[in-house]
């Protein structure tokens, strides 16, 4: 399971505008349960995903954060609906996208450099399985300008390619 696109800098406010999604380009399923994104120095981890999530090879999930109010826990800022309605409900191969909706997500919008914004994907003992340490615009990364995410290019699809900005495309 791979990093495949980063929505780090979203139109307007911050965290809920934001997110990820993973990619299974293995030939089995994959349960994904209790696994989880962390940053860099793996402090600020996000929610784990649901119970029983299991991703099929060939299938991409995005994850988001709702954007909860602190003083009212009972409205998400955004749902999947709100994803829908921003990048449709489909995804460029006419699948419909999977969706997790997390309460508490990792943030992404620091500014890229070579040790600032590494994205790390964990298992649910707590070891990594992906990362992408995308350095907007910089050592051949492109830059996320405001409200278009980062994809990885279809050739790349590979661990270790990720980690290489010319891999990647807005």
């Amino acid at each position: 399971v791979i990093i495949t696109e980063i929505m780090a800098n979203e139109i307007g406010g911050d965290t809920p505008g934001e997110w990820a999604e993973i990619y299974n380009a293995g030939n089995s399923p994959v349960d994904i349960s209790g696994w989880r994104f962390a940053d860099e120095d793996g402090n600020s981890p996000s929610d784990p995903f649901p119970e029983g999530f299991v991703i099929e090879p060939g299938e991409a999930v995005v994850i988001i954060g709702d954007g909860f109010e602190e003083d009212n826990l009972n409205e998400p800022v955004i749902d999947e609906d709100d994803f829908f309605a921003a990048w449709g409900a489909t995804n460029a191969d006419g699948n419909p996208y999977r969706v997790i909706v997390q309460r508490d997500p990792i943030t992404l919008a620091n500014t890229g450099s070579a040790t600032n914004e590494v994205l790390t994907l964990i298992d649910s003992g707590g070891n990594p399985v992906d990362e992408a340490n995308y350095q907007n615009g910089t050592d051949n990364w492109p830059p996320t300008t405001n409200g278009a995410s980062i994809v990885l290019v279809a050739d790349f699809l590979d661990p270790f390619a990720n980690d290489f900005g010319c891999a990647w495309a807005t």
